[in-house]
């Protein structure tokens, strides 16, 4: 059976997170973790001022969770260049936001301002009412998001991607259950970069799964400039069922459609994939799910749709 990247990310630090997680909080970890989260006013991440946020004290089986990733990142580090005072460094430059979500739950997500530049979202789902937590905070790539989202309420023009919310919640699947979505920046130079709409499924036991990887926003590779936009709709056709459009967006123009497809998923915590795909415009028939596609036109488009852009660096 293939794992996509992020499961990959995962199993990876598994081993770790199951030893780490079913010990006491350790003294390693005590210090580093945070006691408080950033709540923003407006429910969201708030990357570029974190003086608008208040604070929330954070309960122990979210903290216990904060510590294992971690040691277990002090683990993985170890031995390298990095050093001790290095990671420290890194530990302390950290952050933990909290948003409410749905059902009088919490998302609780971890920047972890790992050394040179591995930095990740670890996001963990909570249940006040019964101190129930997410097993394994699930990992998503954000070194590139970070640094678009300095100041995300200034990136209204086309040459900022990022758009907030950062954080929402939204049912794409028609099953009155909200999936939790997190936005991120996906870059590989100058010939990728993208806004990437995540929906995250909430099982019954708090763990996560992406159901759809949602490009929305990207910069026209075919001509480089940042006055031009690819950009996408999503629109609900019935249950289990979305209609996806595909737009060029040049400044000051009226947008002209480059093509659309249907994606459909068999149920609520399954995948979306490609059902149909009809294009307008030939010079962009690379383009219908997602811009990455110019640097590989024979990218797999269901995996984008399962998995985002899974080249890091």
């Amino acid at each position: 059976m293939m794992h996509d990247t992020r499961q990959t990310i995962w199993l990876q630090l598994l081993p770790l997170l199951l030893v780490l997680g079913s010990q006491p909080l350790g003294s390693q970890g005590r210090g580093s973790v945070p006691q408080a989260a950033l709540v923003a006013p407006d429910n969201d991440v708030l990357f570029e001022d974190s003086s608008k946020c208040f604070r929330a004290p954070v309960p122990p089986e979210v903290q216990e969770k904060i510590a294992a990733i971690i040691d277990s990142e002090r683990i993985r580090w170890a031995g390298t260049d990095i050093g001790d005072s290095g990671f420290a460094i890194a530990v302390a430059y950290s952050r933990l936001f909290r948003v409410a979500a749905p059902d009088h739950k919490y998302l609780y997500l971890y920047r972890f301002e790992g050394p040179i530049g591995s930095t990740y979202d670890f996001l963990i789902a909570s249940d006040p009412s019964t101190h129930r937590v997410t097993s394994h905070p699930y990992p998503l790539w954000a070194k590139w998001t970070d640094l678009d989202a300095a100041s995300p309420e200034q990136a209204q023009d086309t040459t900022g991607l990022l758009r907030k919310p950062l954080v929402f919640f939204e049912d794409i699947d028609g099953d009155e259950r909200p999936e939790w979505v997190v936005e991120e920046l996906s870059h590989n130079g100058t010939e990728y970069n993208a806004a990437v709409y995540y929906y995250l499924y909430l099982a019954p036991d708090l763990s996560f799964r992406v159901v759809l990887a949602f490009e929305k926003r990207a910069l026209d590779p075919v001509i480089e400039r940042d006055n031009r936009l690819i950009i996408r709709t999503l629109t609900k056709a019935a249950p289990s069922r979305l209609q996806l459009a595909t737009y060029l967006q040049v400044a000051g123009s009226s947008r002209r459609q480059l093509g659309s497809a249907i994606l459909e998923n068999s149920g609520a915590g399954t995948p979306f994939q490609l059902r149909e795909r009809h294009v307008l415009d030939p010079k962009y028939d690379f383009a219908i799910i997602t811009a990455s596609r110019w640097l590989d036109e024979h990218a797999n488009e269901d995996r984008f749709l399962r998995e985002g852009y899974t080249f890091y660096y």
